[in-house]
């Protein structure tokens, strides 16, 4: 009974993913370019040889080759900050506002633009991170704000890739981490992604540091000084993450089922109320420093978007960004008024679905989130490029070379969607519900039910790519090891 209860994970993922596939395949909704399926079946076998060879071929090779792991860091870390230089954008939208006040903060500007951070909350850490950097920077009298945030988006995204490496050498071993980082080297949205320095790229940092502190926690159990130590860092991490980005977190919450339909004693529970203490501690101090610095009248929560507004605009079309509804909830004077308003027209919105409809609609989201390759990037470094060159030719809808470009994206986010499958395959089959990739499984559930309810973006889902990479890796062995076996006439399926 129980090992069943443990299998809805990984088969909900694996028949989500088969259907996303699919569609991406053979009923593409165009997101930032359109494509020919047969290229993009082409493109995956072509992906899948690759993947295999290097697995059983080149990795064996240079795997005892010291350092290798650091000159491989070494390279993306150079491709990251070159390329993120090439592509840096001038600051819009939401992440113009947090760059603004940021840099107006910074400077000692009278008017740093506190409203925006009263109405959008959320956006408040991400701030206070900025504005550090600047200052660290303005002290060294370096102004070009610009360039300093698109360097530390570029450091912040090597780091992620680093902890990624030790995380999947923790989990399975070094030939796998070594796979994953040559993969990474090859995953162009993350070059692309260093330009747009706001949350989506940092909440991919912290929900990798979560799992790498989980395991690190998990290796020194029996060190109660270190093991503390390290239950702190981790409520400290969870509150930054949390405030960064709510699905930051989601690894977080897989952990927490995972060890509830595992094992759950009274060590894990103290453990737990230490990293719980902590964050609370964290999240309360932030706040009311936060209300003090921000705190310009008494109306303060009349400034806050309700959670339900993000609900409601979810629940429209593709789940994206909508003007009308924004207008609409900003048209409410108090917090409770835009809550109210916010709640009757959701239940409006709900009324005038059939059951049918309701769930295309959610379909149409599945489709809008999981099936662009660039993680949205593109769309977001053609507004307002500070100097456009060759790679904006190649990136950008268009874009001269953008035909050629943009099959490498779509093949690979593809590819890793199927071996997500295959790895999904061999947990049941091997019902290995114990192993920490099934955590990786049940947050990739969580993220997509999330995005299912909440306001929806394919640039979303990058918080989720070193996790999804990770159980990624582990059906390229799987694949591998099938196909050597049919070759040699055995029957393995």
């Amino acid at each position: 009974m129980k090992n069943n209860i443990k299998k809805i994970f990984p088969i909900l993922l694996s028949s989500i993913l088969f259907w996303i596939i699919q569609n991406a395949i053979l009923n593409y909704d165009p997101i930032i370019y359109q494509f020919n399926p047969i290229y993009l079946i082409i493109g995956i076998a072509i992906y899948l040889a690759l993947l295999i060879f290097t697995s059983k071929k080149i990795i064996p090779k240079i795997e005892h080759i010291k350092y290798i792991h650091i000159v491989l860091f070494s390279i993306f870390g150079i491709l990251s900050i070159v390329l993120g230089q090439l592509l840096k954008v001038n600051p819009s939208w939401d992440m113009g506002d947090v760059f603004n006040i940021a840099k107006n903060y910074t400077i000692g500007s009278e008017d740093i633009g506190a409203g925006y951070l009263l109405q959008y909350p959320n956006n408040q850490m991400i701030t206070v991170i900025y504005i550090v950097v600047f200052k660290i920077s303005y002290i060294f009298k370096c102004s070009d704000f610009i360039t300093i945030a698109t360097l530390f988006n570029s450091l912040i995204i090597t780091a992620t890739v680093i902890l990624l490496y030790y995380c999947i050498n923790k989990i399975y071993n070094k030939s796998k981490a070594l796979l994953a980082l040559m993969i990474c080297l090859c995953t162009t949205p993350l070059y692309m992604h260093c330009a747009i320095y706001y949350t989506d790229s940092l909440s991919m940092f912290f929900s990798t540091l979560i799992l790498f502190l989980f395991l690190i926690l998990k290796e020194n159990e029996n060190k109660t000084t270190l093991k503390n130590i390290l239950l702190i860092i981790m409520g400290i991490t969870l509150a930054i993450a949390w405030k960064v980005k709510i699905t930051s977190i989601f690894i977080a919450i897989a952990i927490v089922v995972y060890q509830i339909l595992t094992q759950i004693d009274k060590k894990t529970l103290k453990n737990y109320c230490i990293i719980g203490i902590t964050s609370i501690v964290v999240l309360l101090g932030f706040s009311i420093t936060m209300n003090k610095q921000l705190n310009k009248s008494s109306n303060i929560e009349n400034y806050k978007m309700p959670i339900e507004h993000w609900i409601m605009i979810g629940l429209v079309d593709n789940g994206s960004y909508n003007e009308d509804l924004l207008n609409y909830t900003l048209s409410y004077n108090s917090y409770s008024e835009k809550r109210e308003a916010d709640r009757l027209k959701i239940n409006e919105i709900m009324r005038n679905y059939t059951c049918n409809d309701f769930i295309k609609h959610l379909t149409v989201k599945l489709k809008y989130a999981w099936t662009d390759g660039t993680y949205y990037a593109p769309a977001k470094l053609s507004r307002n490029p500070v100097n456009k060159n060759i790679i904006h030719e190649c990136i950008l809808n268009d874009g001269k070379y953008s035909n050629i470009y943009k099959y490498f994206p779509q093949v690979m986010h593809l590819t890793l969607l199927i071996l997500i499958i295959f790895s999904c395959i061999k947990l049941i089959k091997e019902k290995d519900y114990t192993s920490y990739k099934y955590i990786l499984s049940i947050s990739m559930v969580g993220i997509i039910v999330f995005l299912l309810i909440w306001e929806n973006r394919s640039r979303y889902i990058l918080t989720m790519f070193p996790i999804y990479l990770a159980l990624a890796i582990d059906g390229i062995d799987y694949i591998g090891e099938k196909s050597y076996l049919r070759a040699k006439g055995k029957n393995t399926w």
